[in-house]
């Protein structure tokens, strides 16, 4: 059952921040940070050697892994935290 519940909290949390990342792409504040991290990466990229190239691509991929970690951690920890108060609230 435990396996069950685990498997469950991680399908939603997964779920959940699909969702969350879906609602990001309609904020004008990420729109503009994703326009200006596009441009700064075209600014790199075009002075680059080749030979340079796959480092920056390698850095991209790491950068993005370390990224899904933390913030499916943090979302996980805020379902824990939402639990803990949950009963902490239902004592009183």
């Amino acid at each position: 059952m435990l396996k069950e519940l685990d498997k469950y909290f991680q399908n939603f949390i997964e779920e959940r921040a699909e969702e969350l990342r879906l609602t990001m792409k309609s904020n004008t504040e990420y729109q503009d940070l994703i326009e200006q991290i596009i441009i700064a990466k075209q600014n790199i990229l075009e002075v680059l050697t080749e030979d340079k190239k796959d480092i920056f691509f390698e850095l991209e991929g790491l950068q993005g892994s370390l990224d899904c970690l933390i913030n499916e951690r943090i979302f996980e920890q805020g379902v824990l935290d939402g639990l803990s108060i949950s009963r902490f609230k239902n004592k009183f």
